[in-house]
């Protein structure tokens, strides 16, 4: 039974008091790292290079995606309008993964809406991003399942199975509203 398949989906409840120290354990280090980063005399703009490549790199490298970080910080570097003394060659998909990067900071206090989020996908599929199984960014997929799967061709391992194409829109419709709702009223 996959995590939207649960009866109670997706009004989840949490042990409170498991999970209020770890955030304050979390509140607390984005604290040292504020005040560390006020000490430095990085100017603004090199601050945010370095700190928006680390996310992009790290992020990636959770879904297995292994970027080459010199492409990916010379396209945050173009977008931000920061010079380098020897620039990488960008691609597409790293060009395209800056412009998400930046539209999410740029565009912070406009509500979340699912052209946004079909904007976003079409940049981090641009087309011909994937030979074996072509992804459409920008589109909604079809009626085949989307699964992630690793193993041999003869017996793969399904890990997740996405709600199917039938569900999709109203699932992406209620987590966008949620989004929305949860954000602080001066935000959005």
């Amino acid at each position: 039974m996959w995590i939207w398949e649960q009866l109670d989906w997706p009004d989840f409840q949490w042990d409170r008091e498991r999970i209020e120290p770890i955030l304050r354990e979390s509140r607390l280090n984005q604290g040292v790292l504020l005040g560390k980063m006020s000490t430095q005399s990085l100017d603004h703009k090199q601050s945010m290079l370095d700190t928006l490549l680390a996310n992009i790199v790290h992020s990636s490298a959770i879904e297995g995606e292994k970027l080459n970080a010199f492409s990916v910080r010379s396209s945050l570097a173009n977008k931000l309008g920061v010079s380098e003394e020897k620039p990488f060659p960008t691609t597409e998909q790293t060009d395209g993964l800056a412009d998400i990067m930046l539209d999410t900071i740029e565009r912070l206090e406009e509500p979340l809406t699912l052209e946004r989020i079909l904007y976003w996908h079409e940049k981090l599929f641009p087309s011909g991003y994937a030979l074996f199984n072509p992804v459409v960014g920008g589109k909604w997929r079809g009626d085949a399942p989307m699964q992630v799967v690793s193993g041999r061709i003869d017996r793969p391992n399904v890990h997740f199975e996405a709600p199917p194409r039938t569900v999709l829109e109203k699932e992406l419709g209620q987590f966008v509203e949620w989004f929305n709702t949860i954000l602080p009223k001066n935000m959005i």
